[in-house]
């Protein structure tokens, strides 16, 4: 399949395939890059070449990602993966450990992991994804393979998905709202109610930019009002840091002459100096979430300071 039925990253893909060709793989990869961008179908189709088949289909395939019920990934999940890791494998093929959200993991569970990459088993190749590597332990870093991950042109996005959009005015509304992201670009087009969720979602972000502080209040009050439970409060409070720092992202891009929106400008104007301060509210705020603290109290202490 060419490119690996991917959309984008070329480049990425030519690397990997060229290391298993010519038998120089590494033993850990570093996935890195913004949500979206496609770090997780690339992991997955590398493994599936390491492997020689699908990874449902293989024996020689170990997981590691967020329990449902959890929020990072726990000391006991890495220690079991570990093991499977050491065992001998089933065939003369690789075995293929697969961590997603690398930044779930706690410092306990990360140190557990280091052990894995400083002792590395025989034909054993880990993978890993992280949107936010700086949260990751230095030492982990430094013993893998870095690919960076960047957002894919909009030529490159426009032509996998003109067979999906019905006309070129959805399709460049599309690709304004993906931002170079696939992840997000696919859903766009296929699903009309994710589409409208979206836009509307956008529109909620540049309103509580542009309003005074009384305004933002009410915005809050609707926002969390019909969510049910904590989770989903919690939930959707990390869905609009996510949003918010996409439309900053917008913002700071356009200072900077790097237009994501067609020549179009965004619905709201902002210094770079403050943008930098709210990208580090915003992570700040993305933190006491992981945390635990009360979705509105960090929303307001947000809204407080925008």
């Amino acid at each position: 399949m060419e490119n690996w039925g991917i959309i984008g990253h070329e480049h990425i893909i030519r690397f990997l395939e060229k290391s298993i060709v010519n038998q120089r793989l590494a033993h850990a990869y570093l996935f890195y890059g913004l949500p979206g961008l496609g770090k997780k179908p690339v992991a997955e189709k590398f493994a599936e070449r390491l492997l020689g088949g699908e990874i449902g289909q293989s024996t020689e395939i170990y997981k590691l990602e967020v329990l449902e019920d959890k929020k990072e990934i726990g000391i006991e999940q890495v220690r079991s993966f570990r093991r499977a890791l050491s065992l001998k494998s089933f065939t003369a093929a690789f075995k293929v450990g697969l961590i997603y959200e690398m930044e779930k993991l706690n410092q306990e569970s990360g140190n557990a992991l280091l052990k894995t990459l400083e002792e590395p088993s025989p034909k054993t190749v880990i993978l890993m994804i992280a949107s936010d590597w700086q949260k990751l332990l230095p030492t982990i870093v430094s013993r893998s393979q870095l690919v960076k991950f960047l957002p894919v042109p909009k030529k490159e996005l426009a032509k996998a998905l003109q067979s999906k959009v019905a006309s070129a005015s959805r399709l460049k509304e599309i690709l304004n709202l993906a931002q170079g992201r696939p992840g997000l670009a696919v859903p766009l087009a296929q699903e009309e109610q994710f589409f409208e969720n979206f836009r509307q979602f956008e529109r909620l972000i540049f309103e509580v930019l542009k309003s005074p502080l009384d305004k933002r209040w009410q915005i809050l009050d609707q926002f969390l009002e019909k969510l049910p439970d904590l989770k989903a409060k919690a939930k959707a409070a990390f869905n609009f840091l996510n949003q918010l720092e996409a439309a900053l992202r917008t913002i700071l891009f356009k200072n900077y002459q790097l237009d994501l929106l067609g020549g179009q400008e965004p619905a709201v104007k902002l210094s770079t100096p403050k943008l930098l301060r709210l990208f580090q509210l915003t992570g700040v705020a993305k933190d006491y979430l992981n945390s635990n603290v009360q979705p509105r109290l960090i929303l307001e202490n947000l809204f407080l300071n925008l």
